[in-house]
């Protein structure tokens, strides 16, 4: 009986993945947020997220904050750098009080993150706004 030896070469190819996540106002979200990518966990430099040596291939991508959870199809066939807009925003009702403690109507509220205004509403009684400090 005759044996035979097959030999095989296979290249893997391995690439980066670069995320930055945004909220709707643009700016960074920061490392707050849970991002994979087939349940490996990105890590998190200067506010990107990165994947590195990654194979070659089709995966999700997941962004989880809180309650909030994104999916996306990613086809890794070479290094990208992709940015991805979180829109998650909270309710927030506002009083607004002269010294005395005399509710004041008619005041114009505006609210700034990171030296950027967010929102700016003559109705201060009920905004909508983004996460942050």
């Amino acid at each position: 009986m005759s044996t035979y030896h097959l030999h095989r070469d296979e290249r893997i190819y391995l690439y980066n993945l670069k995320i930055l996540v945004l909220d709707r106002f643009g700016l960074m979200f920061g490392d707050d947020l849970c991002v994979d990518l087939n349940g490996i966990r990105a890590d998190f430099e200067d506010g990107i997220y990165v994947f590195t040596k990654v194979p070659r291939g089709n995966y999700t991508l997941r962004l989880l904050y809180k309650s909030f959870e994104a999916k996306q199809r990613i086809c890794l066939d070479r290094d990208k750098e992709i940015t991805l807009e979180v829109p998650i925003t909270y309710s927030l009702e506002i009083e607004v009080k002269d010294l005395i403690g005399n509710k004041l109507s008619g005041c114009r509220l505006v609210l700034s993150r990171e030296g950027r205004k967010v929102t700016e509403s003559e109705n201060i009684e009920h905004l909508q706004i983004q996460r942050g400090e």
